[in-house]
């Protein structure tokens, strides 16, 4: 169990897949059918895939980092970004003993650090997804179901005066 933000995203050389264990974020969202319906980790557990999309990162230089055919899986601890997804787009890593450069046509677009044993790339912050989340000691997140930005995101984005108006009726 670790104290996990869970707007960060973590670069993974051995998984073949984008995981993400939250919809916030993902857009064209479609059922998983066939072999999309579980993955399998390392250990040969599989895990649910409820759903998959695509997911804009912004990273802390700006770069808006586009990543298709992301697998929603809740019960995943982590996100996690496929360097092997990356490579054949003209990405690659630069990685050291701290932390890594990620490049596209030889510009860094982005950096991250090395985090026990593993690398976090750092992305721009996000003031109303961190209002959202509760950061506690557990292994998924828990929304803060009194943000009103949570329920204009689940209502469609409807208008925060609309949101206050259904709350008094």
């Amino acid at each position: 169990m670790i104290n996990v933000n869970h707007n960060t995203w973590w670069i993974d050389s051995g998984s073949t897949i984008h995981v993400s264990n939250t919809l916030q974020g993902l857009k064209s969202l479609r059922k998983p059918v066939g072999s999309d319906q579980c993955i399998y980790s390392g250990s040969r557990m599989s895990s649910h895939v409820e759903a998959i999309g695509t997911c804009v990162l912004v990273l802390s230089s700006g770069f808006k980092l586009h990543l298709e055919k992301v697998f929603y899986v809740p019960s995943f601890c982590k996100n996690l970004i496929s360097v092997s997804k990356l490579a054949p787009l003209g990405f690659y890593f630069n990685f050291t003993d701290f932390g890594f450069n990620l490049l596209n046509k030889y510009e860094i677009i982005g950096c991250g650090q090395l985090v026990d044993g593993l690398y976090s790339i750092e992305l721009k912050s996000d003031a109303t997804y961190n209002s959202m989340h509760v950061y506690v000691w557990l292994k998924r997140c828990i929304v803060n179901e009194e943000s009103s930005m949570l329920w204009h995101w689940r209502l469609g984005h409807i208008s925060i005066e609309r949101i206050k108006r259904l709350v008094n009726e």
